[in-house]
């Protein structure tokens, strides 16, 4: 059945509504504590409250009531902006209810944008512009822009190609968004403003719906001490430095999003903001579309360019469609890359009898580790072939500089190739590994051929099957039996995607 169409708010109406901000954050908690069974933890935790849909009255409403609340325990603000739809809708959403005067006002604001050397190219764009248009000079607010990147060495691609750990997966071992989002953000923020960081509530844009994993994040969140749900998800993750967490806009539906994007933050009243670019990226070219894009919200989560972590490229796949943008075609023939570096015949294992600091035998004997040095060669020359490719096209389009890729600079290849060359040749790896040990397909005993194939939890879903036992065969030639085409030539510029 049709959804309803919501009516066209008028800035006059949602203007006096934002004004009032009459939700109690306290009675909305204890209605929920007495409707909503205890929170589990694990994918799809969240359980459903048999309650009326919040319409955009009361998203804004609520959300000012959490921030009120909130602002009022801390002295300084940090947002963490990813240039995403939530994460534009927060940013902004805030910067409107501080400058306005319908919160407390901080006595600092800082903005930071963590570049993950992976970012989509029309998206980094929108929030570099974004960035660029902060207003709180001319309000007499102290508003700061900061972009935090992570040292050369921790960089997703120089790291993985030059030490070797295989691309990370969504629920196991996903380190890559620790090392290029949260730890060089945490780490400018100590730099900003000392070690010793007091009365700091950082602003994320999580919401709920957004994705199965992320809401399993959020019933986490709200199980704990310290936890508290109902006006915005807050977290205290540090009671001495009183720091937290606060998720104002966590009960927005993604029709809010998109009509704060479209209509709201575009206009004089709530600041003007460049925020038609960022649903522009999306594939949204007018708000009337929004009565579908809750269904639009399943299909439009954006990270790193062919991320590690989603079963399918939907982001890139979708940016690729876009007129000014149609150059970023071969960066599609990185997650079929990513695929092949998970597989065994790339990759080393640990001979049996693998030990602990303290002499005690690990309890996963066997286990499957990093990547081949010749691989990690070949998909290096793989990266590079995509991104010349790329601003090739860019170059024949005249679509330089503004819609260059630069996913590896010379400074971050040339430290990838003195990683690999390093130790004579054998290259640089992971503690606990030194490049001498067998490949994950060499057969081995145990009390018998041990199956150790489908142990391994890096593959990219349960129902993926685990490639044949291919001896000492590299990257070139090699298939991922995911794929439907008969080759799979690394080095080739007419790869089929």
């Amino acid at each position: 059945m049709k959804r309803k169409a919501l009516p066209v708010l008028n800035v006059e109406a949602i203007t006096a509504l934002a004004n009032a901000a009459t939700i109690s954050p306290e009675d909305l908690r204890a209605h929920l504590r007495g409707r909503r069974p205890k929170v589990g933890r694990g994918q799809n935790a969240l359980p459903a409250v048999a309650s009326p849909r919040m319409n955009m009255h009361a998203s804004i409403e609520l959300s000012l009531a959490s921030l009120k609340q909130y602002l009022e325990r801390h002295e300084h603000v940090v947002v963490m902006f990813s240039g995403g739809k939530d994460s534009t809708a927060t940013l902004t959403f805030f910067l409107w209810a501080v400058l306005t005067g319908r919160v407390p006002r901080p006595k600092s604001i800082r903005v930071i944008l963590a570049d993950t050397r992976l970012e989509l190219p029309p998206l980094l764009r929108a929030a570099l512009r974004l960035l660029e248009e902060e207003k709180g000079e001319e309000h007499g607010v102290e508003v700061t822009t900061h972009v935090a990147m992570a040292p050369l060495d921790e960089r997703i691609l120089v790291y993985m190609l030059g030490k070797g750990p295989p691309p990370a997966t969504n629920m196991t071992m996903r380190w890559c968004t620790r090392l290029a989002k949260g730890k060089p953000a945490e780490t400018l923020l100590r730099e900003l403003q000392g070690e010793d960081l007091r009365d700091v509530l950082i602003l994320t844009g999580m919401r709920i719906g957004e994705s199965a994993v992320r809401d399993a994040k959020i019933a986490t969140v709200c199980s704990k001490d310290g936890g508290e749900c109902g006006a915005g998800l807050y977290q205290r993750t540090d009671t001495r430095r009183n720091r937290a967490v606060l998720a104002p806009l966590v009960h927005w539906r993604a029709c809010h999003i998109w009509e704060w994007n479209f209509r709201w933050a575009p206009a004089h009243e709530f600041g003007e903001w460049s925020t038609r670019l960022v649903a522009h990226v999306y594939g949204v070219d007018t708000p009337d579309e929004k009565d579908d894009l809750e269904g639009l919200d399943l299909t439009a989560r954006t990270g790193c360019m062919s991320c590690f972590c989603v079963e399918e490229d939907r982001a890139t796949a979708r940016v690729v469609k876009l007129a000014d943008w149609s150059h970023l075609a071969p960066v599609l023939e990185l997650k079929r890359l990513w695929r092949r570096l998970r597989q065994h015949d790339v990759r080393l294992r640990q001979p049996a009898g693998e030990r602990r600091a303290d002499g005690e035998l690990v309890k996963k004997q066997h286990r499957i580790g990093p990547i081949t040095v010749a691989a990690r060669y070949e998909a290096l020359e793989k990266v590079l072939d995509v991104q010349r490719r790329v601003n090739d096209a860019a170059a024949r389009e005249n679509r330089l500089p503004w819609g260059a890729l630069d996913i590896l600079n010379a400074e971050e290849e040339s430290r990838i190739r003195e990683l690999l060359a390093a130790n004579g040749g054998r290259g640089t790896w992971p503690d606990g590994w030194t490049g001498r040990e067998p490949l994950a397909t060499d057969p081995f005993e145990e009390g018998g051929q041990l199956n150790f194939l489908v142990e391994d939890e890096d593959l990219d879903s349960p129902s993926e099957a685990p490639p044949k036992p291919l001896g000492q065969t590299h990257l070139v030639g090699a298939l991922d039996e995911s794929d439907e085409s008969p080759t799979l030539a690394i080095n080739s510029s007419t790869e089929a995607v």
